[in-house]
């Protein structure tokens, strides 16, 4: 029996532990594994717009650019997605400033979290949303399920559908409804103009 728990505490450690220490390492270096992002002010600075990953260190970056643009009132994410609780920062300053969001492209996994706090929220017509439960190496299920629970008491405080939201987060492959079902939905209150 000792052998069996020592080799499935090495089994973890190799898995799990070194893993996150290299993450952990990379971010404390200011590098993003996961990779990286750029910001470009948009619409005679109307808008901002967010492309590539949600990576550690872009809410500090939009509060720096919003507080030198304070005509900025629409935050245009287009994003394959990244890290959760960067996602959740990002979501608080689109709160806390009553922004509006937008994509163009596309913005799928953790980028959602950031888009549903939009006041107004459009989507260009060949745009997509996708959802799908997250994953962190070592985060148990029912702590897994604490954190959806964070989200969905999110979204269900912002009138998204009951019916959608379980079937966002129990997802496993990403998920994208049809932008009129978004709508039906109320995850999206319109759409880009001329899109």
């Amino acid at each position: 029996m000792v052998a069996i728990g020592a080799a499935r505490l090495l089994l973890e450690i190799c898995l799990v532990g070194i893993p996150q220490l290299i993450q952990h390492s990379q971010l404390a270096m200011g590098r993003d594994p996961l990779g990286s992002y750029e910001l470009r002010i948009l619409e005679d600075a109307t808008e901002l717009q967010v492309t590539g990953v949600i990576a550690s260190g872009l809410s500090g970056n939009i509060r720096t650019v919003l507080a030198a643009n304070p005509r900025i009132d629409t935050i245009r994410l287009n994003s394959n997605g990244g890290r959760t609780i960067e996602a959740r920062r990002v979501r608080d300053l689109i709160d806390a400033k009553a922004l509006s969001t937008s994509t163009s492209t596309g913005c799928f996994s953790a980028c959602t979290l950031a888009f549903a706090a939009g006041q107004q929220r459009l989507i260009a017509r060949q745009a997509k949303l996708g959802f799908h439960r997250y994953y962190f190496p070592g985060i148990t299920g029912i702590e897994l399920q604490r954190q959806y629970e964070i989200d969905k008491r999110d979204w269900r405080s912002r009138g998204f559908d009951a019916s959608m939201i379980d079937r966002a987060f129990s997802t496993a492959e990403i998920w994208t409804p049809t932008n009129e079902d978004l709508l039906k939905w109320r995850v999206i209150t319109g759409f880009v103009p001329n899109s």
